[in-house]
């Protein structure tokens, strides 16, 4: 299973069984100016969070996407997937 209900994320007004998801994605490196993400089960990255797939960008987004409180978390790479692949 992927999720199962959060106990610090109620209130979502769904049946009691539902997964909510946080999707964003082509933040290009700009994670940082991001507004404070809304609070779900799941935290969707649907690819390019780097500008040139740089180590030191791949760096930055990691110490953020760790911090963000999401159960669970899903990345998908994108286009500059190279600097990922190399860790």
């Amino acid at each position: 299973m992927l999720c199962a209900p959060s106990p610090t994320f109620g209130g979502h007004g769904g049946a009691e069984d539902a997964c909510t998801f946080v999707c964003i994605s082509d933040t290009h490196s700009r994670h940082e100016e991001l507004a404070q993400l809304p609070p779900g089960d799941v935290l969707l990255h649907a690819g390019d969070f780097t500008r040139n797939g740089t180590v030191a960008e791949v760096s930055s987004f990691a110490i953020w996407w760790h911090a963000q409180p999401h159960a669970q978390k899903v990345l998908i790479a994108g286009a500059r997937r190279s600097a990922v692949l190399g860790l």
